[in-house]
């Protein structure tokens, strides 16, 4: 059995990665064959995709075009697209300051095109960003701001996972309650919409909290429950390798060296079966730390060198610079114990971490400049948006002044009209009270006159 999937790796991966490129090489064809920028836009942000896994340098050199032919373009999204893209590789390459550089920019157009959820992301990349470099607070700035939109769109994985990168700050920076905290919110959250795959990370996140903490019992309670139903996940050998890692790492802690043993080997074998050298790394660092502590100064170091080959000496890690310190105290422990070791190894060990330390240094020193300026920048574009708001309530305030003036003036002429009105009533009223007497002492002449003539008439017949 063990020889037909030994067969079978050695066959699949020569034809996947056949098969990788010949698309690779279709979309090129299509790209040489069209000039229309649209259409090349779209070919070369599949590209980027298609060469992510197959070549960092390569998927390098087509995003770069990707990013120049973005660039002169009127497409907003390509643009965030593109420098999306040169964010996400100079992360994987190690340029941490290129990739915030470029991140900035990403969310730059992400905005004037509308993309919400990719300005949310940029956010929560660039606290992960700040998180390798131990720049907590102004990871958490970063993460804030992607939950804000997350929760603004009801993007619940999303908002899980933010939760479980605050949480692992908090757990870095040795701050249990709150690592504890945002690690419940996230796993609450998961367990409610049912997704087995956070449920199964953050059961282990748990686990490694409570490790740290010192409870190597319930950590290990956490980390068999973080595989007690992955079933239903495609990764289920990365899965078990981690956890049979962290279960060793509890009973190493506990002094339990067989079954610590037991368990390192058992995640050997998942993580050698798929070929992941950083994740190898990190259970044959902690096979070199078991040996160490049981005095086997000559496997700890052989474990501890293989662990270190497999790591990328020209990017930050950690995990690189404790295999490098545990390393140093095995040869140490060796030589004060009068054992004949190899010490040569040491010289290039120690350049290898003065290497880390310098780059740690130096993308610190960068990154906080690039943040400083980015926050003043926003600062800026703050007041600017107050200035504007405050314009904008003048003229408002403009408006409804003049408003309240007008409907004041044709108050006051309804008043003026009203009072007219009122007067002319009542000289209405004195006519028609005048024509009354008038009409009364007319009536009394007009009938004294009457008399008058009747009383002629008769006296002159």
């Amino acid at each position: 059995m063990k020889r037909f999937c030994l067969i079978f790796i050695v066959v699949l991966f020569p034809s996947a990665v056949a098969v990788a490129n010949d698309n690779l090489q279709n979309l090129l064809e299509k790209i040489n064959s069209t000039e229309q920028t649209e259409e090349r836009l779209d070919l070369y942000w599949e590209i980027y995709f298609e060469t992510l896994a197959m070549d960092l340098d390569l998927s390098f050199k087509y995003a770069l075009e990707y990013n120049k032919l973005a660039i002169s373009s009127d497409r907003l999204d390509h643009k965030s697209n593109s420098f999306w893209a040169l964010a996400w590789l100079n992360k994987k390459l190690g340029n941490l300051d290129k990739s915030y550089e470029n991140y900035l920019l990403a969310i730059h157009w992400g905005r004037l095109a509308g993309l919400k959820e990719r300005i949310g992301d940029g956010f929560k990349n660039i606290g992960n960003i700040f998180k390798e470099v131990s720049e907590f607070d102004k990871a958490y700035q970063y993460y804030y701001d992607a939950l804000a939109i997350y929760e603004e769109l009801n993007l619940n994985p999303k908002i899980i996972n933010t939760y479980r990168s605050i949480s692992m700050g908090k757990w870095k920076e040795q701050n249990f309650d709150d690592a504890f905290k945002y690690a419940e919110r996230a796993l609450v959250l998961a367990i409610r919409d049912q997704n087995d795959k956070y449920i199964n990370i953050l059961y282990n996140l748990v686990g490694m909290i409570n490790h740290e903490a010192g409870d190597y019992r319930k950590a290990r309670e956490m980390y068999f429950e973080s595989i007690n139903n992955i079933d239903s996940l495609v990764n289920k050998s990365e899965i078990l390798g981690i956890a049979y890692n962290n279960i060793g790492e509890t009973f190493s802690k506990q002094g339990d060296f067989e079954k610590a043993h037991a368990y390192f080997d058992k995640a050997l074998k998942e993580k050698r079966f798929l070929n992941k050298p950083k994740t190898t790394a990190y259970t044959l660092q902690n096979l070199g730390k078991l040996y160490l502590m049981k005095n086997d100064y000559s496997r700890a170091t052989t474990f501890l060198g293989e662990s270190i080959s497999l790591m990328d000496v020209n990017k930050i890690d950690e995990d690189l610079t404790g295999a490098i310190e545990e390393i140093t105290k095995a040869y140490d422990s060796a030589n004060n114990q009068g054992l004949n070791l190899d010490l040569s190894p040491l010289l290039a060990y120690n350049k290898i971490l003065s290497k880390q330390f310098r780059l740690t240094q130096q993308m610190r020193k960068q990154l906080i400049e690039q943040h400083n300026q980015y926050m003043l920048d926003r600062s800026f574009e703050k007041q600017d948006l107050q200035a504007n708001i405050g314009q904008l309530q003048n003229t408002k305030l403009y408006l409804i002044w003049a408003g309240v003036l007008i409907i004041a003036v044709f108050l006051f002429l309804i008043f003026l009209m009203n009072r007219a009105l009122k007067r002319a009533q009542r000289k209405s009223q004195e006519i028609v009270e005048t024509l009354n007497q008038m009409k009364g002492v007319l009536g009394k002449s007009f009938q004294r006159m009457l008399e008058d003539d009747t009383f002629t008439i008769t006296t002159k017949k």
